[in-house]
């Protein structure tokens, strides 16, 4: 499935196509959740949760997560605490209170601190995010990969990065064993990748942006393919679960990596050598390699923010405007994001450390590009739109820099 007709289908839910009516057009959600170790992945789901406690209808409106190593497993622990509070599509459907809470509050009735609280799904967040994930990487590390080292043939079960996912579906079980009412029973964490979501099951699409590093590019794991005619010399390779038929190799591709559990599929994003070792997966895709495997690592070596993606995204999802069954919809991208470009430092040891310092220099502010870039949505001029018409800028930045120290994302702790 591409990603244009994943869309339409979810844009022509029922309940969709009368909001869009009612509204004039349907607001669409995307959001890209920056890489920065546990603390990315603490802020990540948890503004995402509170979100969607303050906001119910929120997840009617959210179409897809572009996650970078701890943003990816940050959204993917939203999207479990989210599948354990399953609601059909109609449930939240808009009737003038989308935000009761914040309405409240608005009008006089509410208190802040109703705002404030934890809800439901920040909750589950929260339990999951309590747990220890260090622990069982430095033993996986001291003990079973360690005794790989020293095996003539690969042992997955001693993979240290396995000892993290299973860290987290463990911490998924905390979820269903504290739920209550009607939700779904099953640990979404443990499930296949591919099932977590289709046009009609009122989930996000979790697209996990990964490094080849091989070639560079970028590799990102989705549930829909973005380009079918899947050129070798694009920048963006997609490893989804499609065929491609036509004439040439680069038409002709089938990939067989994608059915891991979700859990596996989120750490493959934040494979940081040589904290974690790098992914190896069993692809046919001529886009990432003519040869039969390929090293994934963590997706902040090509762009950190998840916006460049994103924004590939929203350029296949807008080609559907002005077709004849899909409603008018409005795409905003909204990015989690931390810091800008740096000044300059210091300049100890001279050229000794300049080819160091700028490798890490130019792989930071490939990030603020993209976010430069994407500022620039709301400058394009949109032929649907009159100028005396009031809108919402569809491009949003949330900082989630710490408040006291200036310190790397991935170096915070939460």
């Amino acid at each position: 499935m591409s990603a244009a007709a994943g869309f339409r289908e979810w844009l022509l839910q029922k309940p969709r196509v009368e909001v869009a009516k009612r509204l004039g057009e349907y607001p669409v959600f995307i959001v890209a959740a920056q890489g920065g170790g546990i603390y990315a992945a603490n802020n990540a789901a948890r503004f995402l949760a509170r979100l969607q406690d303050l906001c119910p209808a929120f997840r009617q409106h959210l179409f897809a997560i572009s996650g970078v190593s701890g943003g990816s497993v940050g959204s993917t622990i939203f999207a479990a605490a989210l599948r354990a509070q399953t609601a059909p599509l109609d449930s939240n459907a808009v009737d003038g209170k989308t935000c009761p809470k914040i309405a409240d509050f608005l009008a006089g009735v509410g208190r802040v601190q109703d705002i404030d609280a934890p809800g439901p799904v920040e909750q589950r967040v929260a339990s999951v995010l309590a747990t220890d994930f260090l622990s069982p990487l430095v033993a996986g590390f001291l003990f079973t990969d360690f005794t790989q080292m020293f095996s003539p043939f690969p042992i997955p079960a001693f993979d240290r990065a396995r000892f993290l996912e299973y860290t987290l579906e463990n911490a998924g079980d905390r979820i269903l064993g504290s739920q209550k009412g009607n939700g779904d029973q099953s640990n979404l964490l443990r499930a296949d990748y591919q099932s977590h979501w289709a046009p009609g099951n009122n989930m996000p699409a979790l697209l996990f942006n990964t490094t080849d590093a091989g070639s560079g590019k970028r590799a990102v794991i989705s549930p829909f393919d973005f380009d079918p005619l899947h050129p070798k010399d694009t920048d963006l390779c997609v490893l989804a679960a499609v065929e491609r038929t036509g004439a040439g190799t680069d038409q002709t591709v089938k990939s067989h990596s994608l059915h891991i559990p979700l859990s596996t599929a989120a750490f493959t994003s934040a494979r940081f050598p040589w904290v974690t070792p790098a992914a190896t997966v069993s692809v046919r895709n001529d886009c990432i390699t003519s040869h039969p495997q390929a090293r994934l690592v963590d997706g902040g070596y090509v762009e950190n923010s998840g916006i460049e993606t994103a924004l590939d995204l929203v350029e296949k999802l807008n080609a559907i405007k002005g077709t004849s069954d899909a409603p008018r919809f409005r795409i905003y991208l909204l990015s989690l994001v931390s810091g800008q470009f740096g000044d300059h430092g210091s300049f100890m040891f001279g050229d000794l450390m300049e080819p160091v310092r700028a490798l890490l220099s130019t792989r930071t502010s490939r990030t603020y590009i993209a976010l430069n870039h994407a500022t620039s949505i709301d400058r394009r001029p949109d032929p649907e739109v009159t100028q005396s018409v009031q809108r919402f800028p569809t491009f949003g930045r949330t900082d989630i820099t710490g408040l006291f120290y200036s310190l790397p994302l991935g170096w915070t702790l939460s």
